[in-house]
């Protein structure tokens, strides 16, 4: 809605959904879960990433090169959005 409520005064509005973002806090999700189910780390991770289509979890910086695109003259058509970065999450 606000995308169509800007548009005519030319401000685009989108939303970028990232998916598991790789670093210490999906460590921690993923130590937490592999202990109360009685895994190990490696296999727990292995878990989340088969589900994850690119077999990778994203970075911050595919998340910033996503909003540096979308400010970028190349988006310029880009409004009312919601843009996935999350190697295609199947289910988690």
């Amino acid at each position: 809605s606000l995308a169509i409520e800007l548009g005519p005064c030319g401000v685009r509005v989108n939303a970028i959904l990232p998916g598991p973002v790789a670093g210490e806090h999906m460590r921690g999700v993923i130590a937490s879960r592999a202990a109360k189910l009685g895994v190990g780390f490696d296999a727990m991770q292995q878990q989340y990433l088969s589900r994850i289509s690119l077999r990778r979890m994203v970075t911050c910086d595919d998340v910033a090169a996503m909003a540096l695109f979308l400010c970028s003259p190349a988006a310029r058509n880009v409004s009312g959005q919601a843009i996935s970065v999350d190697g295609n999450v199947e289910c988690l």
